[in-house]
């Protein structure tokens, strides 16, 4: 009798520790509800927190200049200039069948999504550290802070888009298409997001980080197609165009808002597939390494 007890108690006690360690490898996997779901659900619970420190920040970056928070709209119409300048004016390059203005939005698109990927990756790097206190004393989730970071980076391409949807109207009244290009532009920010997440811990582990991030958003600018479209390119120069993850999203802006069309089936689904991937790995790393960080500060 009291080996068929002990039997049943050692039975229960492996059970247990199965279950324990089957939970314990799903905690370790990326999943649709803990990286996809969950920091979706956080940042809506925050949201007004992330809001007021988005508004708090933009107000700090440009407080005591002349044109206090005009300049979010004022830099990418200077990179437009300066664009323009050198393509239209100087090399005087236009595609076939594009007029001065649709090239100039075109340009103006692609250096919208640039700007809106390179600034979060710069401050992405320094995210942690600077928000030392508000971990420690807060008990602030990593995620929420180096998201909320991102997205003060990302205005630039919100500000953009604003600009760009009414332009491309006005331009042409059957580019009707123009109205989805938000959803591309929600696309494009949970990719931002998600390799934001992955670069802050880098950058607490490898601090050479913050200074290879300035390479990375040069070679982003030069690899992305802002002065030429889709239909321009052939063979190799498409696959090393799309290895470029910001392409995707140019691409589907180009298609939306300067051309009026629909973009094509697969780099809707490539830009979509980057996005949630990017995003759910991003969550997934900053969950695994969180102890990590803990050491670190």
């Amino acid at each position: 009798m009291h080996r068929a007890a002990w039997s049943i108690s050692s039975d229960l006690t492996d059970r247990c520790q199965a279950v324990v360690c089957t939970t314990e490898r799903r905690k370790q996997m990326i999943s649709i509800e803990s990286d996809l779901i969950e920091p979706c659900r956080l940042l809506y619970q925050r949201r007004h927190f992330v809001q007021d420190k988005i508004i708090l920040d933009l107000r700090k970056r440009y407080s005591g200049s002349l044109l206090g928070m005009g300049w979010v709209l004022l830099v990418p119409l200077l990179f437009l200039g300066l664009y323009a300048m050198v393509h239209i004016v100087i090399h005087n390059i236009s595609p076939n069948g594009m007029d001065i203005f649709d090239f100039s939005l075109m340009m103006f698109v692609g250096l919208m999504s640039v700007l809106g990927t390179a600034e979060p990756l710069a401050q992405a790097t320094n995210s942690l550290p600077a928000s030392r206190q508000w971990l420690l004393n807060l008990a602030l989730p990593p995620q929420l802070l180096v998201a909320q970071m991102t997205m003060t980076g990302f205005t630039t391409c919100v500000i953009g888009l604003i600009v760009a949807i009414p332009v491309s109207l006005i331009l042409d009244p059957m580019r009707w298409t123009a109205v989805f290009a938000p959803l591309v532009v929600m696309l494009q920010l949970l990719f931002v997001v998600g390799i934001c997440w992955i670069m802050a811990i880098m950058a607490v582990l490898f601090k050479d980080l913050q200074i290879l991030v300035r390479f990375i958003s040069l070679a982003l600018l030069i690899a992305s197609p802002i002065s030429y479209t889709w239909e321009m390119l052939a063979g190799f120069t498409k696959i090393f165009v799309l290895l470029n993850p910001i392409s995707h999203y140019i691409i589907l802006n180009q298609y939306l808002m300067v051309i009026g069309e629909f973009p094509p089936l697969e780099i809707v689904l490539s830009g979509t597939g980057i996005a949630l991937g990017t995003f759910a790995l991003g969550n997934y790393v900053v969950r695994r390494m969180v102890n990590v960080l803990a050491d670190q500060f």
